[in-house]
């Protein structure tokens, strides 16, 4: 994602929890740089924030994004689904007074390490990537964390600039042929 935004001009912080890797991409993009922030605790955040501003003079674009695989208990799918678009969608009526767009990428399983790791260890990261086109309802392609990327950067850009409280479903297709996704979605207040 930082990659994407620093090659088409933008100068970009990366607040995230692993440093190993943010510095790593420092120091192949120098408009690039990297500070600690766990998002779970306030101060982390607004010392990501003041970084920015000290360095920038201001925020223009912020892209929150969390790979996880958490299981689900004591929770229906349409339920947790509804409840996490409506933070979104909240989030957008709040900031929209202030010409703050809040948008929200849904992506479809990409076969990444994290994905390998919970499908288990002994499962290789192509058999994991089989699996998804399997479970994908368009068939001769599949997802790729690039569509993914692409998606966030154009509600980043400016042709996006009237777009707001908008789920963008990356999914080729899957919600709509997933019972349980397509209901969750039509629960879910616009």
């Amino acid at each position: 994602m930082a990659k994407l935004f620093a090659t088409h001009g933008a100068k970009v912080i990366i607040a995230d929890i692993q440093d190993e890797r943010g510095h790593s991409i420092c120091k192949e993009f120098p408009t690039i740089s990297y500070v600690h922030c766990d998002v779970t605790k306030e101060s982390d955040i607004e010392n990501a924030i003041n970084d920015v501003i000290s360095k920038h003079g201001k925020l223009d674009i912020m892209f929150n994004n969390a790979e996880i695989i958490m299981p689900v208990q004591n929770t229906s799918a349409l339920e947790l689904e509804k409840r996490h678009f409506e933070k979104v969608f909240d989030l957008c009526l709040e900031l929209g007074e202030y010409g703050i767009r809040v948008n929200c990428v849904s992506p479809f399983l990409i076969s990444t390490p994290l994905l390998g790791d919970a499908m288990g260890s002994v499962v290789a990261e192509e058999a994991v990537a089989e699996w998804v086109a399997a479970a994908a309802n368009l068939k001769g392609t599949v997802a790729e964390t690039d569509d993914i990327v692409e998606a966030v950067f154009f509600l980043g850009s400016d042709e996006s600039k009237y777009m707001s409280g908008l789920n963008m479903v990356v999914d080729g297709g899957y919600s709509k042929v997933n019972l349980m996704i397509t209901m969750a979605m039509r629960g879910v207040r616009f």
